[in-house]
């Protein structure tokens, strides 16, 4: 007669027992997690769900290809080697906006923007150039200023001014980096528009005046130049910190004072400068 088991050998059992089903348990609980995972991932892949299709739109010079070819750069791969990066669910607006603008300096905006799940949607715009700066000492070296100040792009060295111009000494590399500040452009192109009104008034004191360029002096100080047409300029030189109102109303007044345009005459257009530096004061100088 066999003898009753103790409680020890039953303990014993039931603990193995318990053993295998949790062995059990975590077997298909990890089972399941990879199947999760797995079908996620499978989820992410599937064609349904990646972006297929991008649609670059806006008025640009640079050119529409070339913004599509490198946002679909930016979207080939994959995350960790399993999550395609041009999956819906993955795709980071800012980043592509931010990279985009920084590979194309010419670009203010850049929108995107989810058409479908598999359309994207580019929206572009240029900045607008304000000004055109050229190297003293490189002559075909010229670069577009936008309103902010910066230089964000190179430009051709045009035979005849298309917009206003500065003539100064650049950095080594000047793409990117803040040339002038916002105040300085607003005045610099208002002066210059002021300028160019009032000389058409002028008498026919030479052939012809026309705006030619500008060039910054010392603290703060500029020097416009006009050129007359016969061989010979003139120059406006001002300060960037005075207020563009006095600016503005020193040279009409200069332009329009009586004295002066006769003075002006009897020296056959043989103008130096006027210089507007000065509160409540105008000076001028003959050659």
């Amino acid at each position: 007669m066999s003898s009753p088991k103790s409680k020890r050998d039953i303990l014993k059992k039931s603990q193995d027992r318990e053993k295998k089903i949790n062995r059990v348990r975590l077997t298909l609980g990890v089972f399941f997690v990879i199947f999760l995972i797995g079908a996620f991932v499978g989820l992410l892949n599937w064609k349904f769900f990646r972006l297929t299709q991008i649609n670059v739109v806006g008025e640009s010079a640079e050119g529409k290809e070339d913004v599509k070819n490198f946002v679909e750069n930016k979207l080939k791969g994959r995350y960790f080697f399993l999550i395609p990066k041009d999956s819906v669910f993955f795709l980071s607006k800012e980043n592509i906006s931010l990279s985009t603008k920084k590979n194309f300096p010419c670009l203010s905006e850049v929108g995107i923007s989810l058409v479908s799940l598999n359309s994207l949607f580019v929206k572009i715009k240029d900045k607008e150039a304000r000004l055109i700066c050229c190297d003293s000492q490189e002559a075909n070296k010229c670069f577009y200023v936008n309103a902010d100040g910066e230089i964000y792009s190179e430009a051709p060295n045009f035979s005849e001014p298309v917009m206003n111009k500065i003539v100064a000494k650049l950095p080594s590399a000047p793409i990117g980096q803040k040339f002038l500040a916002s105040s300085t452009v607003e005045k610099i192109s208002v002066l210059i528009s002021t300028a160019e009104a009032l000389i058409l008034n002028l008498p026919k004191i030479s052939n012809s005046n026309r705006v030619s360029y500008l060039e910054p002096l010392k603290a703060g100080d500029w020097q416009l130049f006009v050129n007359q047409g016969d061989g010979k300029t003139w120059k406006i030189i001002f300060n960037e910190n005075k207020a563009i109102s006095q600016l503005v109303g020193g040279l009409s007044s200069s332009l329009s004072n009586e004295v002066f345009l006769k003075d002006w005459s009897r020296k056959t257009g043989n103008l130096d400068y006027i210089d507007l530096r000065f509160d409540g004061k105008i000076f001028y100088r003959f050659r």
